[in-house]
Order: C-alpha cells, then structure tokens, then sequence
C-alpha cells in the first residue's frame, strides 16, 4: 500500500458556479478574459464567469462592468 496522498481535492475555498453560467478559472499568466484586463488581483487565480454586464469574480463577488474595461 502507498502512503502518498492522491489527486488534489478541488480547493475547499472555491465558490459554486452559479446555475446556468459556464465558469472558467484564471491564473497569472493566463491569457486575458475575453481578451481585456480585468482590475482583480492579479497575483491570484480567480474563478470567474462573464456576460452581457461584465466579468463577474465568484470567489469575492466582485462585478467588473465590460464599459470599465478597456480593450487591451
């Protein structure tokens, strides 16, 4: 029997997807979401989703309106 762990267990901090949205997960050094910088932290990953509205950021709930943004 081996007495190393197994595969990493999704992280206990991590927030539900809301129902319907199709999120996604974003580290330093991804590419931008949709292809502009968005003004979280951008030393941590994030898991986030977007829309109509903005990037939405489920693990602080932070909106960021896509008219905040600038294209980059």
């Amino acid at each position: 029997m081996f007495g190393g762990a197994g595969p990493a267990a999704p992280s206990a901090e991590a927030a539900p997807c809301p129902a319907g949205k199709s999120c996604q997960h974003w580290c330093p050094g991804d590419v931008l979401p949709a292809g502009r910088p968005v003004p979280w932290d951008g030393n941590v990953c994030h898991d986030y989703f977007w829309d109509y509205y903005g990037v939405h950021d489920i693990g602080d709930g932070a909106n960021y309106s896509w008219r905040d943004m600038p294209w980059h």
